[in-house]
């Protein structure tokens, strides 16, 4: 009923919105966004941070479940922790991301998260219960701070790169890449848990820190490059 509740709300939202003319500027061709290969790394490597929920939602769990002697009831208890610190501090951690600098650290620091909350993960083979739950408490928050960096800093990379009147392109190109992402994620997911010892943890590790590096170094050359008509953006 709640979930019910939650679409109703939605739908007014939506209706009482005011109704705009709509707009008389020709269609924009994909290609010249296919063309921008900055702007087409920047988002295939920011897509590969954002496997980071999947890791919360999928991979986690399969790995409590299967692999871990922590009990199954932490698995509920760190989504719902996540969501509520995500909540929280979602705003506070997007003011890192403001600036094109800033939006550059964010993203391989977030990457930097990711990969520490990954090998705290990979620690959970073998360790006591006490030991199991705390290495997961800590590898989740870490992934949550880097998940909030990795959006944060996406959306002003997305936002500063389209020409004037072809942002719904270049978003639709970078949504794209989210959902290209997504598709290999649960095959992500099944390798990491199957691997002996934590390595697939510690695999997994390693390529989100790639995955930082590539998204902070080609995004901050879309944000070089970006459109002077957009006028000045602070630095």
């Amino acid at each position: 009923m709640a979930d019910a509740l939650t679409f109703f709300l939605a739908a007014v939202a939506v209706w009482r919105v005011r109704e705009r003319a709509p707009s008389r500027a020709p269609a924009s061709s994909v290609w010249p966004v296919l063309r921008n290969r900055r702007f087409l790394l920047a988002s295939i490597a920011q897509a590969l941070l954002s496997l980071s929920t999947v890791v919360l939602t999928l991979t986690l769990p399969l790995w409590i479940i299967s692999r871990s002697v922590a009990p199954a009831w932490v698995i509920g208890t760190l989504l719902a922790g996540s969501t509520v610190l995500a909540v929280s501090l979602q705003v506070p951690m997007s003011k890192f991301a403001v600036t094109p600098a800033g939006a550059t650290r964010s993203s391989w620091t977030a990457g930097l998260l990711l990969a520490a909350g990954c090998s705290a993960f990979a620690f959970t083979d073998g360790a006591s219960v006490p030991w199991a739950i705390a290495l997961l408490t800590v590898g989740a928050v870490l992934r949550l701070l880097g998940e909030l960096l990795q959006a944060a800093s996406g959306w002003t990379m997305s936002f500063s790169a389209p020409p004037a009147g072809r942002a719904s392109t270049y978003q639709a190109i970078y949504s794209t890449a989210f959902t290209a992402a997504a598709a290999i994620g649960p095959l992500l997911s099944g390798w990491v848990v199957t691997q002996p010892q934590g390595r697939g943890w510690f695999g997994a590790a390693a390529f989100f820190a790639c995955a930082g590096v590539v998204a902070a170094a080609s995004g901050a050359a879309v944000m070089r490059y970006r459109p002077r008509t957009r006028g000045p953006t602070r630095k």
